[in-house]
């Protein structure tokens, strides 16, 4: 009988567990398919969010299959599912934790190197930046990341050149 209830103890922390990951996949995917139809710009690839929105998916399917497998009542022993609830434990944790940076990184920041001395002295070259990209609208004297590219500017490589902002929309220089 204590087998019996540390069993459905075991079971009932990997449901909770487990509907925890399917609501954060469910979250990134749903924001990740929000910012993708929305048309979100970021320094991002379209892979790498199409990735993430994958990923996410999988993890959701994954989850639920996984709920309906701990609906079923326990027949392994007690030493087993304790050692089967260490392992969904320990994927569970590195699961949601990729989610959620992996998000984060597709969406919100990116990095960003200074490869020019102009920004000196406030940057040096060969600094790295951790940039926010999520609805930013420059101030004066903001240090910003711009993606410059051979379709818009002549003479100019495809990557980022950091800048300070020294005017505005209907400011004359």
């Amino acid at each position: 009988s204590e087998d019996f209830e540390a069993k459905q103890v075991l079971q009932k922390k990997m449901k909770v567990k487990t509907i925890t990951l399917n609501i954060i996949a469910l979250l990134v995917f749903g924001l990740s398919l929000l910012y993708m139809v929305q048309g979100y710009t970021t320094f991002t690839s379209g892979l790498q969010k199409i990735l993430l929105i994958s990923f996410s998916g999988v993890f959701v399917v994954v989850s639920a299959l996984f709920l309906i497998y701990l609906n079923k009542p326990a027949t392994l022993n007690l030493s087993k599912l304790f050692r089967l609830f260490k392992w969904v434990d320990t994927i569970q944790f590195f699961i949601i934790s990729l989610l959620i940076v992996l998000h984060v990184i597709t969406f919100y920041v990116f990095t960003a190197e200074v490869f020019q001395s102009s920004m000196q002295p406030t940057l040096q070259e060969h600094d790295r930046l951790i940039v926010y990209q999520f609805d930013y609208t420059p101030k004066r004297n903001d240090i910003v990341v711009i993606f410059m590219n051979s379709e818009h500017y002549e003479h100019v490589d495809d990557s980022n050149y950091v800048k300070r902002v020294v005017g505005l929309p209907g400011d004359t220089i």
